[in-house]
């Protein structure tokens, strides 16, 4: 156990796979999962039936929770760890699988889904040329009359736990989050004494699309229906339905 930095996104999603707790896939707390699967699953309203493609699947929770209610479930993520990790954690699911794949690029027909859910997957792209693609990628797959959930689009720079603690704390004593400050601090001297891990990326960049931005691409991608919402719990984050 050590302070631990990662150079790249796809070693972040390996390491998070590697982990005995399965969640950490997600990339946040359990009970958040939970909570962002709530609101995913409400607001797409998915039917029986539905083929449903959940693009950047994390820890694969939003597919068990509506593998009662869909015909057929992808669940796509960047690396054959993820996917080895989420076999071995959902093969009971009999109507889901995953494979390896991109936002831009998944190994499937035209039309192919009912449903398609990218959530908390934006931010991670480069650039808007990347996001361009992706949503070029939804608009294929997706079939006439379906729906594309975009979430927890970033319209502006975050600061979160990925960037170096010396950056995150900083942060947090500028917004007076004095508390959460100090528990920072205290998991970075427990991984330095070898207690537990503490993890960062560096370099650390985020894609961040204003409504605007992110409503013109949808449209250049094909997608004729944009309907924007504020992400629950995030100020700077947004939703977009789009058909």
């Amino acid at each position: 156990m050590a302070l631990i930095r990662l150079k790249s996104r796809r070693e972040e999603f390996e390491w998070q796979a590697k982990q005995p707790d399965q969640h950490m896939m997600a990339g946040r707390s359990v009970e958040l999962t939970a909570a962002v699967n709530l609101a995913i699953k409400e607001a797409i309203s998915v039917s029986l039936g539905s083929r449903l493609l959940d693009l950047g699947c994390g820890d694969g929770s939003l597919l068990e929770l509506l593998a009662p209610q869909i015909a057929q479930g992808l669940g796509v993520v960047p690396t054959v760890i993820q996917v080895n990790r989420l076999r071995e954690t959902h093969g009971q699911l009999a109507n889901v699988s995953f494979a390896v794949g991109a936002a831009d690029h998944v190994d499937a027909l035209e039309g192919t889904f009912d449903v398609i859910v990218c959530n908390s997957v934006f931010h991670y792209l480069s650039n808007a040329d990347e996001a361009f693609a992706a949503l070029l990628e939804m608009r294929r797959l997706l079939a006439p009359g379906g729906l594309a959930f975009v979430g927890e689009v970033a319209s502006q720079k975050e600061i979160r736990q990925s960037h170096s603690p010396v950056t995150y704390v900083a942060f947090l004593v500028r917004n007076g989050r004095m508390r959460d400050a100090a528990y920072i601090v205290r998991q970075v001297v427990l991984a330095a004494a070898g207690c537990r891990d503490y993890v960062w990326l560096s370099p650390f960049e985020d894609l961040c699309l204003t409504q605007d931005e992110m409503t013109t691409l949808a449209r250049h991608a094909g997608f004729t229906d944009v309907l924007i919402s504020p992400t629950p719990r995030y100020s700077t984050r947004f939703d977009y339905q789009l058909r």
